[in-house]
């Protein structure tokens, strides 16, 4: 194969409009056809076009740049396809390849919003190829090609300019959303095909014609990678412009008549979806904007409700500090995921932040419950109203998003649970915290190892061909195995497969679980339940066990479970009135570290003298951690002095000093 300098790979195209254009580089490849762009077009909301590869078989092995007329584009908002692989442009590297065989074309897409077809576009973008080397390709004056579906409303509709913007919620007067969660079915697929067949005969009633839908998803994908949102573009004869797209855990309806010539019309489409929607047996939300937010409405017996009323459950953990809000229903309306990074007071408050910033205008917040290993200093942030074990807030929110569990594995990142539910309740219990070797460190130790990121670790395993057997299942000793197996030449694919299996082994053994008599529907929660490839270690090793199929179930939002399960909690126990300061209060607290000030009132010998931990909002004393049981009245007693000695001072009554 003819070598190819980094001279003749920096490409630049003139001639763009025409996918089968020939490019010239040096004077030694005139007339020879290297690489072309060509293909563009405005598609569903976004911008595609093609890489031709007229040099030899290749593969892309990473994606450093693209621009479009000058503006960067986020790699993860960049798909690439190419005979039936498709990968997002940041997932793409040395073990993640897309191919680029002879002759074939790359498609790209980018859903960022149409280009004028009466301009000239300019097109960038870097690729690191393998065995060519650095790949920068330059289009400077591409136009938008013309066939693209002469049916599509798209194009009729939409030839001024962008087809319009909308962000996660509604930013103007002019747009309105409606938020089906879904039902807490098996598996995604069935959760996400569920909400669709709800919200189609809505849609078909309200005289929708729908555009092509849009999905990074593909058909004959390897079981087990991910796949991001499903789109559909829809469009109305008022010009009202509608996009269905659905996430992991909600369907969300989302209409825009900005700039639309007949809004009476727009508007009398909203008012009739308003009637279709409120008649749906499952619970929708209504999204609208109000001020420099926004405001949610349920459904509330066929008419939206001017408040939402929700409970909100914190679970701060050795690893990450999880909070969600449920509403009065049991419906998870946020949840927010931030790394505890050995600052447990400062990453609540981050977290409080994050997931407040989502939250509606017109949102109250009934009831407050923590857990976790950090559950003490949670309690003084949020002045909460209930605190329950682990164990507890975990079957709690397996026993909501998976009626009738019976068996629930928990694997995070520093311990591994089992847990045993009769009857709707926690029966028995079982945690591991002094092995590692069946937890999320086990797995992240030997990431580092191998250099794949951990979130690869599931799908590389799934292109084993024959999971390595370690001789031992100790994190120190697998990892002098796994030095070996590389020198020998066998693959990460398998060496990974073989660490899952390890440890689903470590975890059962740990634990002392019988497998033959765990009962299903068992569920697989915790951090560590996002890795396909642990996931099928542990159904194996129970239908080798049982000497039938076991199929575990992943709920949604297997990661935060905790935190839902104090939400739910709150919920059952709510007061009339909740002690939760606000999520205002919350952000100022602040924590001084220090001896106990009241020793000598208490008569404590110097060696018995307590370390506290007092919170403060600005220079009021809101909360006291670790005092003993005699502190708390002496202090009472003290401010109260205080105050009656403040009184008698601005009444003239008592001397300068108290």
């Amino acid at each position: 194969m003819r070598d190819t300098t980094r001279e003749q790979r920096l490409v630049s195209i003139s001639k763009l409009s025409d996918p089968e254009s020939q490019v010239t580089i040096s004077p030694a490849d005139l007339n020879k056809k290297i690489y072309s762009i060509g293909c563009l077009k405005n598609i569903n909301g976004g911008v595609s076009f093609n890489i031709k590869n007229s040099v030899g078989d290749a593969v892309i092995t990473g994606v450093s740049q693209f621009s479009v007329n000058g503006c960067g584009i986020p790699l993860e908002e960049v798909v690439m396809r190419n005979n039936g692989t498709r990968l997002k442009a940041s997932d793409i590297n040395k073990s993640t390849p897309l191919p680029f065989p002879m002759g074939q074309d790359v498609e790209i897409y980018t859903r960022i919003h149409t280009l004028n077809k009466d301009t000239e576009h300019q097109i960038v973008i870097s690729c690191v190829t393998e065995p060519y080397g650095i790949l920068d390709l330059e289009a400077t004056d591409l136009v938008i090609e013309t066939s693209m579906d002469k049916t599509s409303p798209l194009q009729k509709d939409n030839e001024r300019g962008p087809v319009f913007h909308l962000g996660t919620f509604p930013e103007n007067e002019h747009q309105v959303f409606y938020r089906l969660p879904f039902s807490c079915l098996k598996t995604h697929e069935e959760r996400e095909g569920d909400a669709w067949l709800s919200i189609e005969p809505v849609l078909e009633e309200a005289g929708a014609f729908p555009g092509k839908p849009y999905s990074l998803a593909m058909e004959g994908d390897n079981p087990g990678k991910s796949f991001p949102p499903k789109h559909r573009e829809y469009f109305f004869h008022s010009g009202l412009i509608m996009r269905a797209e659905s996430d992991w855990s909600d369907l969300w309806i989302k209409f825009s008549w900005e700039g639309s010539v007949h809004e009476q019309s727009a508007r009398e489409v909203i008012e009739l979806m308003d009637k279709i929607i409120l008649a749906l047996s499952r619970p929708v939300y209504k999204y609208v904007k109000n001020g420099t937010r926004f405001n949610a409405c349920p459904n509330l017996n066929g008419r939206w409700a001017e408040q939402t009323r929700a409970f909100l459950g914190l679970d701060a953990g050795s690893i990450s500090i999880n909070t969600v809000v449920v509403d009065e229903n049991g419906v998870i309306l946020e949840t927010d995921y931030t790394l505890t990074e050995g600052d447990v007071l400062n990453n609540i408050k981050k977290s409080l932040t994050n997931i407040s910033a989502r939250l509606p205008n017109n949102l109250k917040i009934l009831g407050a419950g923590v857990t976790g290993s950090g559950h003490e200093i949670a309690m003084a942030v949020l002045n909460a109203d209930v605190y329950e074990t682990e164990l507890d807030a975990h079957a709690e929110a397996a026993l909501h998003l998976v009626p009738g569990a019976q068996v629930v594995f928990d694997i995070g990142g520093q311990d591994s649970k089992v847990m045993y539910l009769e009857n709707g309740m926690l029966d028995e219990a079982g945690m591991n915290k002094k092995c590692g070797a069946g937890t999320g460190a086990f797995l992240d130790a030997q990431a580092a190892r191998l250099g794949i990121p951990i979130e690869k670790f599931g799908e590389v395993s799934l292109r084993a061909k024959k999971p390595y057997s370690f001789s031992c299942m100790c994190t120190v000793f697998v990892g002098r195995d796994l030095i070996s197996e590389q020198a020998k030449g066998n693959t990460k694919e398998n060496i990974i497969a073989g660490l899952h299996k390890s440890l689903a082994m470590n975890f059962f053994s740990t634990l002392g679980i019988d497998k033959k008599r765990l009962k299903t529907p068992i569920v697989f929660q915790g951090g560590v339940a996002s890795n396909i490839g642990v996931k099928r270690a542990l159904e194996e090793c129970l239908s080798e066990a049982r000497g039938e199929k076991c199929e575990i179930i992943v709920p949604m939002r297997h990661n935060v479970m905790g935190a839902i399960g104090m939400a739910l909690i709150a919920r059952k126990q709510a007061a009339i009135r909740t002690k939760f300061r606000g999520f205002e209060r919350a952000a100022r607290i602040f924590s001084l570290f220090e001896e106990c000030d009241m020793h000598g009132k208490l008569g404590c010998k110097k060696e018995r003298i307590c370390d506290l931990v007092k919170f403060f909002i600005g220079n009021e004393q809101v909360h006291t951690l670790y005092a003993c049981k005699e502190y708390l009245p002496i202090l009472e007693k003290t401010e109260n002095e205080e105050r009656q000695w403040t009184d008698r001072r601005l009444a003239g009554s008592a001397p300068i000093h108290p």
